[in-house]
């Protein structure tokens, strides 16, 4: 994670079973005391492009999500994110990578 003091370094792989998705923000994205305002998904090129705007406690963050990949055995999310004022310099503008692969059926439940 870019613009993290220190870097944050990428953890172990992670298995998530997705039964299926869309591209909508989640009903409680946002935090308590945030006003936020998405932006929905769009068709950017290979790209789907969304947003967030949110204030609290006198702090501003602009987020973009750019979302690129086949869609059905592999994607790569990029989330960029812009504070004001940020809590320090190296976080003013931050950028989040996660790739994402499928590696086969969830198990039965």
């Amino acid at each position: 994670m870019a613009g993290m003091p220190g870097g944050a370094a990428a953890g172990a792989p992670v298995e998530v079973c997705i039964q299926s998705a869309t591209f909508e923000p989640p009903a409680d994205a946002q935090a308590s005391g945030a006003e936020c305002t998405n932006q929905p998904f769009r068709r950017e090129g290979d790209a789907m492009v969304g947003g967030a705007t949110c204030t609290m406690q006198g702090m501003k963050t602009d987020s973009t999500i750019r979302v690129t990949g086949d869609f059905s055995s592999r994607y790569v999310m990029e989330v960029k994110t812009r504070m004001d004022p940020a809590p320090s310099p190296t976080m003013a503008e931050t950028t989040m990578t996660t790739t994402a692969e499928r590696i086969g059926d969830c198990p039965a439940a």
